[in-house]
Order: C-alpha cells, then sequence, then structure tokens
C-alpha cells in the first residue's frame, strides 16, 4: 500500500461492519474541505471506486449510527482482489463526528481482541479505558494531513 497516499487516513477496523453506498449527494462544498487537511478514513472495499466519486458510509457501532456523504480520494487495489479506499468529508463537525466514530470502532476491536486473545471480557467501559492509555496518543487527530 502506498504509505505516503494514506498518511493521515483513519484505518477502520475490518472486523466491524462499515456499510458503503455511492451517493449522487454533493459531499464535498467547501474550499476548506477540498485541501489536504481534513480528517479521512480508510477501509476496505469489494469493488473500485474512482476518486471523487461521493459515497455515503454508516457505521452502527453505537448509538446514535455515525452516517456521512464524503469523497472518494484515492483506492487502492490488493493481492486478495479486495480496494483499500479513502475518503474525506466536509467540514469539521463530520471530520469530527468521523473520527469519534472510528475511536468507538477501534475500541470495540480492541476490546473484542482482549476477549478473544486474553479470555477477559471488558465492558465498553473498561475497553475504552484501557484503549485510551494504550493507543489514543497514536490516534490521529483533526489536524492529520490527508491527501485526497
Amino acid at each position: 500500500m502506498n504509505a505516503g497516499l494514506t498518511q493521515g487516513y483513519i484505518r477502520h477496523p475490518q472486523q466491524i461492519p462499515a456499510d458503503v453506498s455511492a451517493s449522487a449527494a454533493p459531499a464535498i462544498t467547501s474550499k476548506e474541505a477540498l485541501a489536504d487537511n481534513h480528517v479521512g478514513i480508510s477501509f476496505t472495499t469489494q469493488r473500485f471506486y474512482a476518486s471523487g466519486k461521493h459515497l455515503k458510509v454508516c457505521i452502527k457501532v453505537s448509538q446514535p449510527y455515525f452516517s456521512a456523504v464524503g469523497k472518494v480520494a484515492w483506492c487502492i487495489p490488493e493481492p486478495d482482489g479486495s480496494f483499500t479506499t479513502g475518503i474525506v468529508f466536509d467540514g469539521d463537525e463530520i471530520a469530527y463526528s468521523a473520527r469519534m466514530a472510528e475511536q468507538i470502532c477501534h475500541i470495540e476491536q480492541y476490546r473484542r481482541d482482549i476477549e478473544c486473545n486474553e479470555g477477559r471480557k471488558l465492558s465498553a467501559e473498561a475497553a475504552a479505558a484501557e484503549w485510551i492509555v494504550l493507543y489514543a496518543h497514536d490516534f490521529p487527530g483533526l489536524n492529520s494531513i490527508t491527501h485526497r
């Protein structure tokens, strides 16, 4: 995978479902979002999406669900026939919500991994407390630079 291209994107955990569908609604409307400085997420898709394509992403890991339209920044083919797709979102509010939703996904993945690997059953709150100490400092912030 092209590390320079994917820099600054939050990688969505593969084991946490994300519904992705094409959207006719324009996602990027402001000059600010077209700059290379908004939060992006990347995830595995089973099809290629061209740069500039608008996608609706829905992540159902917690209530309320995160749902937003983003713009494909890049789509990289993988050896197994899947694609790693990066999208960016318009505006600080959506970027903040995307980042928070991804943190919840990573905490949930951590909780599942701990149960599978160590046999410990953590509550969502206990998993969050552990994850924050161990990984929050490495999680991309709102000022991470994304490349489109």
